[in-house]
């Protein structure tokens, strides 16, 4: 019994479409997690500010530690929401499922090739070598139906700056 492995290769079109679709659902996540730690930054800092108008603070070093308190929250919800999708690694099998999900006409093809390609079982237990290339192909020619706008929502976004409006119009009518 062999058990030689013959890597399957992402067809270039797809390997490059599938890093625009992660590039872009980077930048989205990104983009939903910094708005969401600056509402709860300014969340905190009217929390402090509120602190402040109650118990008419007159210590500096009160009002020094709120708003070394409020900073320091901030900034580790920019750590836990905005860095966090720039620091995780999106493998390509991962990105091609959410690519078939969003584009049904694909039947699972990308997510098929991106698989055999970071497969590491002997060809035996693969399939036949001829289907595999031909779902590459069928894979490659479809390339012209996916847009990375179609399949990275801006979902998450839109949250993001639902919350922040939200408590930026609070900040301004208190």
């Amino acid at each position: 019994m062999s058990t030689t492995t013959r890597s399957v290769e992402v067809p270039a079109p797809v390997r490059q479409k599938l890093r625009d679709v992660r590039g872009r659902n980077t930048k989205l996540r990104f983009l939903a997690g910094a708005m969401t730690a600056l509402a709860g930054f300014l969340a905190v800092m009217m929390g402090a500010m509120l602190i402040d108008w109650l118990f008419t603070l007159f210590s500096t070093s009160m009002r020094t530690l709120l708003t070394v308190i409020s900073l320091s929250v901030g900034g580790v919800l920019l750590l836990a929401w905005g860095l966090r999708p720039l620091l995780a690694r999106y493998q390509l099998g991962d990105v091609a499922r959410e690519v078939d999900e969003a584009v049904p006409e694909l039947e699972e093809r990308w997510s098929t090739v991106a698989e055999y390609s970071e497969n590491d079982d002997p060809l035996e237990m693969r399939g036949a070598e001829a289907m595999i290339q031909k779902v590459a192909r069928e894979a490659a020619d479809l390339d012209s139906v996916v847009t990375t706008d179609a399949v990275a929502k801006t979902d998450g976004v839109r949250h993001g700056a639902y919350i922040l409006g939200g408590i930026s119009a609070a900040l301004l009518l208190a």
